[in-house]
């Protein structure tokens, strides 16, 4: 199979994980990861969410870093997995990232970002997953980072 194909498939896994689908969206990827051991950061970008929400936060973190560190989704993941693994100092320096990163993004689309807060911040990740329940663990981990609201 070649890298497209790969990514391809790992993207397909990803549909998974937004359908709430967590094991098939882990076992998905992790066969496109085999098919191609040297994939894009996507791939490692779309696993590390897949093993947010099966619970492996070290995973996450070995994921996550590096060149999937893709955009402030990214940051939002690794705040929440050091919040649950209660390494906090860690966490609330990946809040902080993701507080920056998020201003930058809305700012540069134009949009007005009233404070610093679940609601305010994330609110565009809420309508991503089908299961409100996998946004409401990433926006948990976010306010176990430090975020409040």
């Amino acid at each position: 199979m070649i890298e497209s194909e790969a990514e391809s498939m790992a993207w397909c896994g990803y549909a998974f994980l937004l359908l709430g689908q967590h094991e098939k969206a882990r076992d998905v990827v992790s066969e496109a990861m085999a098919l191609d051991p040297l994939h894009p950061p996507a791939i490692d970008w779309i696993m590390g969410q897949v093993e947010f929400f099966n619970g492996n936060y070290e995973a996450v973190l070995g994921f996550l870093m590096g060149a999937a560190r893709l955009n402030s989704l990214v940051t939002a993941f690794v705040a929440a997995s050091y919040a649950q693994l209660e390494r906090e100092r860690d966490a609330s320096d990946a809040l902080r990232e993701f507080v920056t990163e998020r201003h930058d993004e809305f700012t540069s689309r134009g949009i007005v970002v009233e404070d610093d807060t679940v609601d305010s911040l994330a609110r565009g990740f809420r309508s991503m997953w089908r299961r409100q329940d996998d946004f409401e663990r990433l926006a948990d981990g976010l306010r176990a980072s430090g975020l409040t609201g």
